[in-house]
């Protein structure tokens, strides 16, 4: 066979470093080992598991199945030779491609190594030139990824959003179906979550021993597994959501303990998941596991911790936020205050337990009843506020007020057993109808309304007084 001259080669090798995609650069690939040895080629790539198939232009038009089996069964036996009978009956010589010891494809040539005699050289630099050109599109994907995670859920504050957020990237990016779960510290269970799809949002509940989360979680390193899982169970359906299932887990740790864990499933069918992979998702996992626990200490920072509304810390620093947005577009807003009526009678009489779950009631009801772009917080004991945003109509801010009132004012059924009535007394004050020269002036007049709403009688919306000067105009323009 007369040797190729060295024009094709730079050419295909540059094709080769050039490459934009993986697909690209495996196309390149084959289309110079048929020039080198001419002879049909097939070449197989694990892309985080995705296949990843290029065969030879000729062959493109024909049945290239039998070549294309015998790749993927030789990738995934690890470069062992297929013993099932998928092996073409012609010769087929099959040559790894690995990246650091770890290999990620193979290149199948339909031939034997004598006629790759002279051509030996050759090949081993096209393979070396696909090796650094993939390992160059991965660290840009990689890094491009790792980047958007950052960007965009580092801007999320929402825990639910957050985790939807970042499952739905995950199976973008690996083709795969993520699972995250977090360790109950009180029950000593895992929490699961999956994409809204799966509607698991923390209800399924798993024992730690015997789940392949607990034991990424209590060894704190990844698993790959793929039927069995680690300690010899079957991989559970309950767990990953498929049956006998590749599978791939990282732990999520922080401050040096691992408190959670993310999965990506793949159905038996498919690609089993390399080492590649795992080195991959570790690397996301660190990333999430901080994410998380930001976003979990930012709650804790501004959201009251038995009811879950946000704290009299987040309340002040909305209402001056509210405050500085109107003096400088323009605009205004309502403030509401809502203070349970004979709270303490109901400690007294049913115990703190009851009372606790009371403010969880009131605090579901308010969050109910308001518009989404309305904001709750839980100012103190039995009082709650409530930001109306964009509304300086004083009858618009009272309609709303009457409303809140009208839905607190009920009899709760808490535990099942206890029934307790509740009612609220409100004052609304509004900027800058009511003339309010601060925030904290404009929250001692909604204050003030609230009280005289309780001397008048309980159960009512008491709008606060409107400054001497103001007297007589109307409410809103």
């Amino acid at each position: 066979m007369s040797t190729p001259s060295p024009q094709p080669l730079l050419t295909g090798l540059r094709r080769i470093f050039t490459a934009e995609t993986a697909q690209s650069a495996l196309d390149a690939l084959v289309d110079l080992s048929t020039t080198l040895v001419g002879a049909p080629v097939v070449a197989a790539l694990n892309d985080h598991s995705a296949l990843l198939y290029s065969p030879t232009q000729p062959l493109r038009q024909q049945n290239t199945s039998q070549m294309l089996d015998y790749a993927l069964s030789w990738l995934n036996l690890g470069g062992q030779s297929a013993t099932n009978g998928s092996a073409p009956a012609e010769p087929l010589l099959c040559l790894p491609i690995a990246i650091h010891g770890v290999q990620l494809g193979v290149l199948c040539i339909a031939a034997d190594a004598a006629r790759l005699n002279g051509h030996t050289a050759d090949v081993d630099t096209m393979i070396l030139a696909f090796t650094q050109s993939i390992q160059r599109l991965r660290q840009q994907f990689e890094a491009q990824v790792l980047a958007d995670l950052s960007a965009r859920l580092g801007a999320t504050r929402d825990p639910s959003a957050l985790l939807q957020q970042l499952l739905e990237q995950i199976n973008r990016t690996f083709g795969a179906t993520s699972r995250i779960f977090f360790r109950d510290e009180r029950a000593g269970n895992l929490m699961v979550f999956g994409t809204a799809a799966e509607r698991l949002t923390g209800l399924l509940r798993l024992p730690l021993a015997g789940s392949i989360a607990g034991y990424a979680m209590r060894h704190d390193r990844a698993v790959i597994c793929s039927g069995v899982g680690p300690e010899g169970h079957p991989v559970s359906e309950q767990e990953t959501g498929v049956a006998e299932g590749h599978v791939l887990c990282a732990p999520l740790r922080y401050a040096g303990r691992a408190f959670g864990a993310l999965m990506l499933v793949n159905p038996a069918s498919a690609l089993a998941f390399s080492q590649d992979d795992m080195r991959f998702l570790t690397t996301i996992a660190n990333v999430v596991a901080v994410l998380v626990a930001n976003a979990r200490l930012y709650i804790r920072a501004v959201r009251d911790a038995l009811t879950g509304a946000y704290n009299r810390g987040a309340f002040n620093s909305a209402l001056e936020q509210s405050w500085r947005r109107a003096q400088r577009y323009g605009g205004g807003f309502a403030l509401i205050l809502l203070d349970l009526d004979d709270f303490k009678r109901i400690n007294d009489r049913f115990g703190h337990s009851i009372g606790d779950q009371v403010l969880q009631s009131v605090t579901r009801i308010i969050w109910e009843t308001l518009r989404s772009a309305d904001l709750s917080f839980r100012y103190g004991g039995e009082e709650f506020c409530v930001l109306l945003a964009d509304v300086t109509d004083g009858r618009v801010a009272m309609a709303i007020a009457e409303r809140l009132r009208a839905a607190l004012d009920c009899t709760l059924l808490v535990s099942g057993v206890v029934q307790v009535q509740i009612s609220a007394s409100v004052g609304v004050a509004v900027h800058p109808l009511h003339g309010a020269t601060s925030p904290r002036k404009l929250l001692d007049l909604a204050d003030d309304a609230a009280y005289q709403a309780k001397r008048d009688g309980k159960n009512r919306v008491a709008m606060a007084q409107m400054p001497t000067a103001l007297i007589g105009a109307p409410l809103a323009d």
